[in-house]
């Protein structure tokens, strides 16, 4: 991956095999980039590889993430079960909606700048069928966090908090880009939206650099791969600029003229 972030999704895992499988691929193999920490950041993944490649129609994600807790060594594997069970499906949701490209490469950027409309259920918002799923999925967020809210899983629940981060991301990028593409910017109630929306982002942007950082740290100090702060970079680059797009273009003055760059 280009990031590095947490990522414990069985189910993305499992996907991931079952089409190779049904591709009739004879062998594949994986490149892990990190050069330090490989067993605390990937095992989960690893073994959900080796789970899914060897019995793809075995146990279910719940009883895969119970079993690797247990072995693991955590003292209640089942509620580690289904933490990854209610977590898993949101990260493969928000790994696999066009990221990281849609923060690295600028594509979110390019939206707004371009005043395209945000379609759901394509691109970085694939898995947002409507507006109401950014809540769903913030909620099932929260219940997970409940589940792993002790010292004993503070790694998951640094996890999750980056999780809810990128789904409050993407969510506040459809509001400003939906309010550009299609709000009368000269409305005084538009105005107020789009003020709104733009202070919402900056503090989901600064939310999630925040979780990454908090979760890298959870595993220990500087140097940290750089990829970690291409990750936040990112996020960082992406807020700014949307910001930045919005003041000068569409945030009028009371004279009705825009803000001046």
């Amino acid at each position: 991956p280009e990031f590095k972030i947490p990522e414990r999704s069985v189910h993305r895992i499992r996907d991931h095999v079952e089409q190779l499988i049904g591709r009739r691929y004879s062998g594949a193999y994986g490149m892990l980039a990190w050069q330090t920490l490989s067993r605390v950041t990937c095992d989960f993944n690893i073994a959900a590889l080796a789970e899914w490649s060897w019995n793809g129609s075995g146990r279910d994600e719940q009883a895969f993430a119970t079993a690797w807790a247990r072995r693991s060594g955590f003292s209640d594997p089942e509620r580690v079960g289904r933490w990854a069970a209610l977590i898993g499906p949101i990260e493969f949701d928000a790994y696999d909606s066009d990221f990281p490209f849609c923060y690295s490469w600028g594509q979110a950027i390019d939206m707004v700048d371009r005043r395209e409309r945000p379609v759901l259920g394509e691109g970085m918002f694939r898995y947002y069928l409507d507006t109401a799923d950014f809540e769903r999925k913030k909620a099932v967020c929260a219940e997970a966090l409940a589940l792993v809210s002790d010292e004993e899983c503070t790694n998951l629940a640094h996890e999750t908090d980056v999780v809810r981060s990128y789904v409050c991301l993407a969510e506040c990028i459809y509001e400003v880009a939906e309010t550009v593409a299609v709000g009368d910017i000269r409305a005084a109630s538009i105005q107020t939206r789009l003020l709104e929306a733009v202070t919402a982002l900056e503090q989901a942007g600064a939310d999630n650099a925040a979780a990454i950082r908090t979760w890298r740290t959870g595993l220990g100090p500087e140097p940290w791969h750089y990829r970690v702060h291409d990750a936040i970079g990112a996020t960082e680059r992406t807020v700014a600029e949307i910001t930045r797009i919005v003041h000068e273009r569409h945030i009028l003055l009371p004279s009705g003229s825009r803000v001046a760059p």
